[in-house]
């Protein structure tokens, strides 16, 4: 099975293809997305809504990657994974 996959998004005027990796372990998963040169952890949480893992020191080190941008792509993937 082929767990890679693009995720395409339109996000401030400007349209990307981020690259990601379905990861399955047990029961859980999660969606690794490549963002601006770093790895980000997309996982489904309590409610079934996606949520970026990044620790605050991570947001606050690289300014490159936007919060509102994180959303947009948690957004997405819910578009992408809906039953």
């Amino acid at each position: 099975m082929d767990n890679f996959f693009d995720i395409p998004l339109q996000y401030n005027a400007t349209h990307y293809h981020f690259s990601a990796e379905l990861v399955t372990a047990g029961y859980s998963y999660k969606i690794i997305v490549y963002v601006k040169g770093k790895i980000i952890s997309f996982e489904p949480d309590e409610e079934g809504y996606f949520r970026a893992v990044v620790s605050p020191d991570d947001m606050e080190a690289d300014k490159n990657i936007e919060r509102d941008l994180l959303e947009a792509i948690a957004d997405q993937l819910m578009l992408m994974f809906k039953d």
